[in-house]
Parts: C-alpha cells; structure tokens; sequence
C-alpha cells in the first residue's frame, strides 16, 4: 500500500495560502520547486472538498449564503490562489489570468463548452439563480465592490449566466463589473431585459464562440 501522494504546484500553494501562509516568492526549476512562505495568520477552519464536483459558498439574493455548484476544472486548493494568481501574473488580452496552471487539460475542455456549468441546473430549479443574471460572488469579493454596487447587487437574484457574455465582454475583473454596470442599469429599466441578453448570451456562444471564464 502506497502512501505517497503527488500535488500539483496549484495545489502546494493553495495549501500553504489555506494553512495561513503568504507566498513571499516561488521558483519553478523544472523537476523542483522553491517556495519561500511566512506563516501570517491561522489556518482556515473549513472543509475543503477535492472531489469532481466543487461546492462554492457565494452570497445569493439580498446577501443569504449559497452554495454554488460546478464540475472542477482546477487542481484541488486552487480556489485559494484567486488573488496570488491575479497580483503575479495578470490578464490576457481574453482577460482571463495569464498562464494559468490551477487549470487541469480536462477542465479546459470542460469550460470550452460550458460542460462545467451543468451542475448549476440544480441551483436554478432550487431557486438560488436564474438563468441570466450577475455571478454569485464571495464574500471576500462582495466586500471588494462600490457600495453603490453592493447596495444594486442585493436587490438581484445572481444568474448562471453573466452579463459579459451577452455583451461580449473579456472576463477582466474591470470588464465584468463594467458588464454588471450595464446590465443593473438595463433591468432597472425593464426586467424583461433579461429575455433579450439571453438571447445576445446564446449568439456570442454559438456563432463567437464565447466561452466560460
């Protein structure tokens, strides 16, 4: 019986981030990796799941705590290194992060045809999202916001499918509250324009080949 137990680089930092630890500097040497880490707070009290669907906590209508669910495509602990991965390598002209390894080779077949947002189905027949709408975002990430759109955020209910991709927009941090923007704006106006960005999500898909973030 084997105890050994290979980790993805991916993961190896997003443990560390987990356990309290800031990533100081990190080097790739091919067969070996150097890390230099400082232990900066306790460890996270909270179950971290590895199996192939991922439960996230995210923030649904008027704030009440939901669980998001999706087909992994990343290395376990991966979810931890949202911030190091966007401070250390940025965005593509996509505007997804730039050499992004947290990525599995079968999570990005996944996202290339959207398989990983199936499971999300259950959220909508739940009642947790509608079909179009904002992403349900952390806390973490709420928190990050204006308070103007903090404040809009909470009277929507949070969609599967987001407004960057009915407006054929990159999936930028600045491009999607940009796209958030627009569309508050729009179904203040007129809730009934949820119809017509289904519709401009479903063109960008198919014929733009827009694809998940």
């Amino acid at each position: 019986f084997s105890t050994n137990y290979y980790m993805s680089k991916a993961e190896i930092l997003g443990r560390f981030i987990f356990n309290g630890y800031e990533i100081k500097s990190f080097e790739d040497e091919g067969a070996y990796h150097t890390f230099c880490i400082k232990k900066i707070k306790d460890a996270q009290n909270k179950i971290v799941r590895t199996g192939p669907i991922i439960v996230l906590d995210r923030l649904g209508y008027k704030g009440i705590p939901i669980k998001v669910y999706k087909i992994r495509t990343m290395h376990a602990y991966s979810e931890f290194l949202h911030k190091y991965m966007i401070d250390n390598h940025g965005f593509n002209n996509s505007g997804k992060i730039l050499n992004d390894y947290r990525i599995t080779k079968w999570g990005k077949l996944l996202r290339k045809y959207w398989i990983d947002e199936i499971p999300q189905i259950y959220n909508i027949l739940r009642g947790d999202l509608k079909i179009i709408g904002l992403r349900p975002v952390s806390k973490e990430y709420f928190n990050e916001l204006p308070e103007e759109v903090k404040r809009k955020r909470l009277t929507l209910k949070p969609g599967c499918i987001p407004p960057y991709v009915s407006l054929n927009m990159k999936s930028s941090v600045g491009e999607v509250l940009e796209a958030d923007l627009i569309y508050i704006e729009a179904y203040e106006k007129n809730r009934l324009i949820s119809i017509k960005f289904f519709f401009m999500a479903i063109y960008n898909i198919i014929f733009k080949s827009k694809r998940s973030s």
